[in-house]
């Protein structure tokens, strides 16, 4: 199986898991991005899109492969995730 084939199993159990908070003024957004054996991907680009108007917000894995971007308007976003590979 490919990395990016296995990124894209790892992102969607990552949507699934996606933590958005639309009660409150701004929305937050904290995965973990791993391949499908489980091992964490470090350093892998993650861009959250806001799907209305279109603006996209970056951020890198840590070394345990967590992210989080904090302050989003309340909406539906796109997660795409990026990382080099085997």
């Amino acid at each position: 199986m490919t990395m990016q084939l296995q990124l894209r199993a790892a992102l969607l159990s990552l949507l699934l898991a996606a933590q958005l908070q639309p009660q409150s003024g701004s929305s937050t957004i904290a995965g973990s991005i791993k391949d499908v054996t489980g091992a964490v991907i470090t350093g892998a680009q993650v861009k959250v899109v806001n799907e209305e108007s279109g603006v996209a917000f970056t951020t890198v894995t840590n070394q345990t492969g967590l992210y989080r971007l904090s302050s989003l308007l309340p909406g539906t976003y796109r997660v795409e995730v990026e990382a080099e590979g085997n």
